[in-house]
């Protein structure tokens, strides 16, 4: 996802993404074809368009803004930023069957989590 990209989702929503979102997005989508990504987060994607944030937003309360979606064993986890918690990093938090199931305080911190996930379910040599 490109910059420009970011900005018209960013029109459409009436939202602004989080600036380590925005810095952050090409070196965290580069990690979604390897195998360790996938292990860790089977069937997951980004959310790259206006119309795939809406229909994802539509199963969730309004003060989130999902920006990438995971299915695993027929749930549904939405991953989003929380627009209740404090701007300009907001929190990410996982809704997954009707309830926040995890959180980070905000984006970098998911990242790192997410990296350690990666990393454990790479394979042993």
């Amino acid at each position: 996802m490109i910059p420009e990209h970011l900005q018209r989702i960013e029109q459409q929503l009436g939202f602004e993404y989080p600036e380590s979102f925005v810095s952050m997005l090409r070196e965290f989508a580069g990690v979604f074809d390897t195998e360790g990504f996938n292990r860790a987060f089977p069937d997951t994607r980004l959310l790259n368009s206006t119309w795939e944030i809406a229909k994802a937003r539509l199963n969730i309360p309004v003060q989130f803004i999902p920006f990438m979606l995971g299915q695993e064993d027929g749930r549904m986890d939405i991953y989003a930023f929380d627009l209740e918690s404090e701007p300009p990093e907001y929190r990410v938090v996982v809704w997954a069957d009707h309830a926040v199931v995890m959180s980070w305080p905000n984006f970098p911190i998911f990242v790192r989590w997410a990296h350690g996930q990666i990393t454990s379910e790479a394979p042993s040599a």
